[in-house]
């Protein structure tokens, strides 16, 4: 549903797990979920450190756009556009259930 949060989990193999990022040009990306093909956004258009991520339709707000940069060997910062904040792991948790915000 909309305003479900994102959270991290072991991988399984669910299409609840995968991800389709599409290119929008100028170093925009939005990222929807393959089993819902609802997008990752920054809920409330929040610009306040913790603001929530979570997934809504598409509605091609700057707060569902992100810009992924390659940082290293294998990373990536992914960066919202309207917030300008980078999406993270609450808490540096490594536990299943652990919010993105």
């Amino acid at each position: 549903t909309n305003g479900a949060r994102i959270g991290q989990w072991d991988y399984m193999g669910g299409a609840n797990q995968h991800w389709n990022i599409e290119n929008l040009g100028d170093g925009q990306y939005r990222i929807l979920s393959t089993f819902s093909r609802k997008a990752f956004e920054v809920g409330g258009f929040s610009t306040l450190n913790g603001g929530p991520v979570q997934q809504w339709d598409y509605i091609t707000g700057e707060n569902q756009l992100w810009n992924i940069v390659h940082v290293a060997d294998g990373y990536y910062r992914i960066k919202n556009k309207h917030s300008g904040k980078c999406a993270e792991v609450t808490g540096y948790g490594v536990t299943n259930g652990t919010f993105i915000q």
